[in-house]
């Protein structure tokens, strides 16, 4: 980004020893003209070294109200982000840009909401995803709400022994998590004995986790149901189960196509003598036999191909794809990459990168249904 200057003070909190700005501040982003006169008196109190990441910006706001600098172009965004970095937030700092955690949103006590509406600036003057993020610490999720980092790296699970049942708070040391999102001090936690292939489960309100070996594990699972419960705070999309799907065709009614293909692809290679072993009526044994005789077996194969690397196939394929599922996967994934590389590769590594199944081809589930994320106004 041209003219980008880092807004986080290399080893130093930036809201410490910084004047207070106006009580409006934390109510969306404050005007170049509204900024200067606390720049200055910051300069003047405290000097470069504090501040040492605005001063190189401080021309540009200048060029921005003479008009000589676009502030809807990427210089003159990058130098609001410098200076908006300089201005105090009511309430606790949130996570550092890139820092592992869980995914909070608008609603979590410490959100910064003016770093937010700069995320959203950003994104319609077109400044690139990634930027925005590096900037803000925001960006918008497959569901098109948007998310911040609240980070993990330093919360600790106590172990309590077998069958315990006990507070969120006592299981987990994530005082940041529970600052922000003070219901979840008190979710009960239960260890307890889960079905075979169930690590954990979240029933908006409360948690069991399955009995697991070590503490590292444990934590894993329960920052994945700990984001359930975040995404319920937040009204974000939730988890789901493979339960929830198992009438699969009124949910992707091109399964019936997929079906079809199928078929035709056994009719033309028995010369239209079978269908398979689905009891086709007569008026779609017509329609297959049509099908079967204008393609080739190349162009069958290639169509059923393409279906299938959009259309889950199982109930199980439907819950692996869920927006809420994915998201909570990729915090475990996070968390469990802090552990073997170090915080650096949150630091470099956007949260999106880690989603495990491409963001078009998630799910989103609806009061009309579901639908993929690839289809949605905010992914244009």
């Amino acid at each position: 980004m041209p003219g980008k200057v880092s807004f986080i003070p290399v080893d130093h909190d930036p809201w410490a020893d910084l004047p207070k700005g106006p009580t409006e501040l934390r109510q969306g982003p404050m005007s170049v003209k509204d900024w200067l006169p606390f720049v200055g008196e910051a300069l003047k109190q405290y000097g470069s070294e504090k501040i040492h990441g605005a001063i190189n910006a401080l021309k540009l706001p200048g060029n921005v109200l003479q008009g000589k600098v676009d502030p809807n172009s990427a210089e003159g965004f990058s130098a609001a982000m410098t200076l908006a970095g300089m201005l105090p937030v009511a309430g606790m700092g949130f996570a550092e840009p890139g820092a592992a955690g869980i995914f909070g949103g608008k609603l979590a006590h410490n959100a910064d909401m003016r770093k937010y509406a700069w995320a959203e600036h950003g994104e319609r003057i077109g400044i690139p995803r990634r930027s925005i993020w590096e900037e803000t610490g925001w960006w918008r999720g497959p569901d098109g709400e948007w998310r911040f980092e609240i980070p993990d790296n330093a919360a600790t699970y106590t172990e309590h022994g077998k069958d315990f049942h006990l507070p969120a708070r006592v299981v987990l040391d994530h005082p940041e998590l529970f600052d922000n999102y003070v219901q979840l001090r008190s979710l009960p936690v239960r260890e307890t004995r889960l079905p075979q292939g169930i690590k954990g489960v979240n029933y908006g309100n409360k948690i069991e986790l399955d009995f697991m070996d070590n503490a590292d594990a444990k934590k894993s699972v329960l920052l994945h149901e700990l984001q359930h419960s975040v995404q319920q705070a937040e009204n974000m999309q939730l988890g789901s189960n493979e339960r929830m799907f198992i009438n699969m065709e009124q949910h992707f009614p091109q399964l019936t196509q997929m079906r079809k293909l199928r078929a035709a692809l056994i009719a033309k290679n028995t010369n239209l003598k079978t269908f398979g072993t689905y009891p086709w009526t007569r008026t779609e044994q017509e329609e297959i036999k049509k099908l079967a005789s204008k393609a080739s077996m190349e162009e069958l194969r290639q169509l059923y191909s393409e279906y299938a690397k959009l259309i889950p196939q199982t109930p199980f394929d439907v819950y692996k794809r869920t927006v809420g599922e994915v998201e909570a996967r990729a915090v475990q994934k996070r968390n469990d990459m802090a552990t073997m590389h170090g915080e650096n590769y949150y630091k470099t590594v956007p949260p999106w990168e880690d989603y495990d199944i491409p963001e078009a081809l998630q799910i989103l589930q609806g009061k009309r249904g579901l639908s993929f994320v690839g289809d949605q106004p905010w992914t244009k």
